[in-house]
C-alpha cells in the first residue's frame, strides 16, 4: 500500500541505518518497549519525507538522502516516535473501526430497501383488494421499520 521496498543500493544503507541507530539508541533511553528490531524501507520519489508503517518498519523516501545528517536524523526520530507512542496501531484501529462502520451501514440499507420494496408491494396488493385506505394501512408497518433503519 505504500509502496516501500527493501532498501537495495549499498549507499543507501550506508547512510542510512547509523543514522537510524543513533536515532534508535537515544530512543530505547526513553522507552524501553521500542522494538529492538526495526526495518528501514525507501519509497523512490524524491520528495524527502519518511513515515512509520506497523509496528517496526519506517520508510524513507529517496528524495530525504539529499538531506543534511542531522536534518535526516530529526525525521528519523520522529517517525521512531511515532512507533514508540504506538501511533500506527491507534490508525489501524481507526481504519478498521470505519471499515467496520460503513459495512454495517451498508448491511442497514439493503435493509431498508428490502423493507421499503415489502411494504409496497404489501400496499399496492392491498390496494387492489380493498382499495387505497386498505392499501396506506397495510404499508404502515414495512415503511416504519424502513424509516427507523434509515434513521
Amino acid at each position: 500500500m505504500s509502496w516501500a521496498r527493501k532498501m537495495t543500493w549499498v549507499d543507501m544503507k550506508v547512510r542510512m541505518r547509523p543514522l537510524l541507530e543513533i536515532v534508535y539508541k537515544k530512543a530505547m533511553k526513553k522507552t524501553p518497549g521500542l522494538s529492538n528490531k526495526l526495518r528501514l524501507k525507501v519509497c523512490y520519489t524524491p520528495e524527502p519525507n519518511a513515515y512509520a508503517i506497523g509496528r517496526r518498519t519506517i520508510c524513507v523516501t529517496e528524495g530525504l538522502f539529499n538531506l543534511p545528517d542531522d536534518a535526516v536524523q530529526g525525521v528519523l526520530a520522529y517517525e521512531v516516535a511515532h512507533l514508540a507512542l504506538k501511533h500506527t496501531h491507534i490508525q489501524l484501529l481507526i481504519g478498521g473501526g470505519n471499515s467496520v462502520i460503513s459495512l454495517v451501514i451498508l448491511i442497514l440499507r439493503f435493509i431498508y430497501i428490502i423493507f421499503t420494496m415489502l411494504a409496497l408491494g404489501s400496499a399496492y396488493s392491498a390496494y387492489r383488494r380493498g382499495g387505497l385506505l386498505s392499501g396506506c394501512l397495510s404499508a404502515l408497518p414495512g415503511l416504519f421499520v424502513a424509516g427507523i433503519i434509515w434513521l
